[in-house]
């Protein structure tokens, strides 16, 4: 009986303990999308910005792969007469700055992420326009294409569109744990041993934020949705596309979603997520299959054929104010309640809609609209916290499968993305550049703090060590240390007074996180 009694006591504390330990997983990588910079940019600034995202720490790069752009006569009503679905026949030049970046990031161990399309060719659409209702068997022949030149067996003869750009350098293989994540492991590679062929990509989305209007159009038909009619086609022929080059064990993310729309904003502009969510899976609000004319109306007629994808690529910008700011619709989600999107895909499972169980959330795009430079958006020394907040939530979540910045240095135009680490000039953003590289965050858990931190540059073997001190003046006191993931990250509570005038830092190596105070949060 005592034995049972002592068993039973050491089983409690061992919960307790475990209930009282910060969650940890191992696998968030890092990716980042700039394709002003990697796309548009010179050979001589895409390998400067690809060397500079492998010393911050960046482990994917992100690439819209636009169709319209690559396509033969894409401004065009008139479809040219081609086979779409060969890499050969599309204009060599189109490809050139997409294999630059390919063998760039290979010969520098980065996994590549595509996202296809965005914009069709104006002959694969209904009227002048690049969004509106982009044809799907178009498409699949596109996918097929950029799958087949992105199959790691692609090109090789001097001269040829598969040759090597000169100081492109020899891939070399993926840390282990991105290239298992990236299903690299089996030979479906994005980094493969030195060969003149274009490098293997095998990670996948489908269009971008085709909840929006300005993507993807008509958002509605008759008062009904009708942009997840035409993205559900578009995700099919996707997945073919890919299985019929070669990779349709790869991952491929759908959604791509924006993550909210204002009140009075819906319909005809855009749609909440959740509910494109839902109409994607022919499923109404209480998550039942539409029948009759209303099935109709959505192209749900007849037996669901299982929408493809490992996994949902999602976009959770805030509203202003931060993490903290919850959106008030339950159909929109944002950093902060990501808990609404993983419970609308195990209910679209439940009812037979989606071919993966428990589908991973990929945070594929995010950050925060600074200001300066523009007057409304979050002041410059907020962000470094709001970030750092933000990746910890995503860490905690078990489900989140990656975290994102977008873009690396802001667009021109005020109108376009403040978002960056650097400003238009290329000049670093005070505190938000470093808070990127060296993320910390420290939060109250009653007699401890538990501090939160990220290294992304920090190379196998490294060790952090935890400091903290009583005001600003105070001295500087180690508190713990130990190695972060894989990663980069580490999750520690510590014994340290968590008054208001306590601050935290870390460092790895000769690299010094900022000073953070306790957040209640």
């Amino acid at each position: 009986m005592r034995k049972l009694f002592v068993l039973v006591l050491a089983l409690t504390a061992f919960l307790f303990a475990a209930a009282g330990t910060a969650l940890a997983k191992h696998s968030q990588p890092t990716m980042l999308q700039d394709d002003k910079v990697l796309v548009g940019g010179s050979d001589a600034e895409r390998n400067a910005r690809l060397d500079e995202l492998k010393s911050l720490g960046v482990d994917i790069v992100k690439v819209r792969v636009n169709w319209r752009s690559l396509a033969p006569d894409g401004g065009s009503s008139s479809k040219p007469s081609f086979n779409a679905a060969d890499p050969n026949a599309y204009p060599a030049a189109g490809w050139a700055p997409y294999d630059a970046v390919v063998r760039g990031a290979a010969s520098r161990g980065l996994g590549v992420f595509f996202q296809l399309g965005g914009s069709a060719p104006e002959w694969a659409t209904h009227g002048n326009s690049s969004v509106n209702q982009p044809n799907a068997a178009d498409f699949k022949s596109f996918v097929q294409a950029v799958g087949t030149r992105y199959s790691g067996s692609f090109g090789g003869s001097a001269g040829s569109p598969g040759t090597p750009p000169s100081g492109g350098g020899s891939p070399i293989p993926l840390p282990g744990a991105l290239a298992s994540l990236l299903g690299a492991g089996s030979g479906a590679t994005a980094a493969q041993a030195p060969t003149p062929a274009i490098p293997r990509v095998t990670l996948f989305s489908v269009w971008n934020e085709p909840n929006l209007r300005s993507w993807l159009a008509p958002q509605t038909r008759k008062h009904v949705p009708y942009a997840p009619v035409v993205y559900r086609r578009l995700l099919y022929a996707a997945a073919d596309g890919l299985k019929a080059s070669g990779h349709g064990s790869d991952q491929l993310l759908i959604g791509e979603l924006l993550p909210f729309a204002r009140s009075g904003r819906t319909g005809s502009t855009k749609l909440r997520p959740l509910t494109f969510l839902r109409e994607l899976a022919c499923l109404n609000g209480k998550f039942r299959p539409y029948r009759g004319k209303a099935a109709k109306k959505r192209g749900c007629r007849g037996k669901f054929r299982k929408l493809p994808g490992t996994g949902l690529a999602f976009h959770p910008y805030t509203l202003g104010g931060g993490p903290d700011i919850k959106t008030p619709n339950r159909d929109d989600a944002s950093i902060a309640t990501l808990s609404r999107v993983t419970k609308t895909l195990d209910r679209m499972y439940a009812k037979h809609r989606l071919a993966k169980r428990r589908m991973p959330l990929w945070i594929t795009e995010f950050g925060f609209q600074s200001s300066p430079p523009d007057h409304y958006a979050t002041p410059l020394r907020k962000i470094p916290g709001f970030q750092a907040q933000s990746e910890r939530i995503a860490y905690r979540n078990r489900r989140v499968a990656s975290y994102s910045q977008y873009p690396l240095i802001d667009d021109a135009a005020l109108s376009g993305f403040q978002s960056g680490l650097r400003f238009k000039n290329g000049k670093a953003k005070k505190g938000v550049y470093n808070g990127f590289a060296h993320t910390i965050y420290a939060v109250r858990r009653g007699s401890r703090v538990e501090v939160f931190g990220c290294e992304r540059a920090a190379t196998a073997g490294s060790a952090y060590t935890i400091q903290g001190r009583i005001g600003r003046k105070g001295k500087w006191k180690t508190l713990a240390s130990g190695h972060p993931n894989a990663f980069g990250y580490f999750d520690r509570r510590v014994r340290f007074s968590p008054g208001k005038r306590s601050q935290f830092r870390f460092r790895v190596g000769s690299a010094t996180s900022r000073a953070a105070g306790v957040s209640r949060h």
